[in-house]
C-alpha cells in the first residue's frame, strides 16, 4: 500500500481536500463542498443517487446533473475514492492507497490501512520481476456482529479486542469431615474412628 514514486501529502481530512482542490486550481463552489462535507460526515461509499437524496434531504439544493460531474472532477484528480461495481459506482472519501472488506452480507465495503511483510513483497517481485510500489487488497467476507466499524486512521491492529483477563482460578473443595454421608471417618494415624453418629447411647 506504499508509492514511493509520488511523494504527495495524503488526504486525511475535510480540511485536507478542500486545500488539496485549491491546490490544484479547482474552484470550490458551494456544490462542491457540499459533496466533500457530505463524504467525510458519511465515512461510506455512496452511489452518486444517494448523495444527490441526502443532500436534497438536509435541504442543500443541489441538481442531479451537477452531483454528478462534481463527483466525476474530484474523482479524476485523486480528491475521492470511486469503486467500481457491477450496479454502478461509489465514492468514498479516502482516496489514498487503502485496501477494502466487502461484507456480502451488507453489501458495505470498508475502509483499512494493510501493511505486507516486507519479505513477501520481495519474493513476489522475485517471482514476476515486478517492482511493486503500491497495492490494494480486496477482502471477502460475511458479517460477524453488527457492530460498527472504526472509522479509517488508525492501524488495521489497533481494532484487534484487548486479550482477555485470566480466568480466575476455581476455588478447592472443603476438606470432607470424617464420618460424613453416614461412613466411618479414619484417624491420622489409620485407625479406623466409629461414625458417632451410630455410636449407642
Amino acid at each position: 500500500m506504499k508509492n514511493e514514486a509520488v511523494a504527495v501529502k495524503p488526504i486525511r481530512t475535510l480540511e485536507d481536500a478542500l486545500n488539496r482542490c485549491q491546490s490544484l486550481g479547482m474552484r470550490l463552489s458551494r456544490q462542491r463542498r457540499f459533496i466533500l462535507e457530505l463524504l467525510w460526515q458519511a465515512h461510506e461509499h455512496l452511489s452518486a443517487r444517494e448523495i444527490y437524496d441526502r443532500l436534497n434531504q438536509q435541504g442543500k439544493a443541489i441538481g442531479h446533473t451537477s452531483v454528478y460531474q462534481n463527483l466525476e472532477a474530484l474523482s479524476d484528480r485523486g480528491i475521492i475514492e470511486c469503486v467500481e461495481r457491477s450496479e454502478g459506482r461509489l465514492y468514498g472519501n479516502i482516496s489514498d492507497s487503502h485496501s477494502h472488506i466487502h461484507c456480502r452480507d451488507t453489501d458495505r465495503i470498508v475502509d483499512v490501512y494493510v501493511e505486507l511483510p516486507k519479505d513477501l513483497i520481495e519474493k513476489l517481485e522475485q517471482q514476476t520481476g515486478v517492482k511493486i510500489t503500491d497495492y490494494r487488497i480486496d477482502f471477502y467476507g460475511t458479517e460477524i456482529a453488527p457492530a460498527p466499524v472504526p472509522a479509517l486512521g488508525a492501524a488495521l491492529g489497533a481494532a484487534i479486542s484487548a486479550p482477555a483477563a485470566p480466568r480466575a482460578a476455581e476455588p478447592a473443595p472443603p476438606p470432607k469431615s470424617p464420618g460424613a454421608n453416614g461412613s466411618a471417618g479414619r484417624h491420622p494415624s489409620g485407625t479406623q474412628v466409629p461414625d458417632p453418629t451410630c455410636v449407642s447411647p
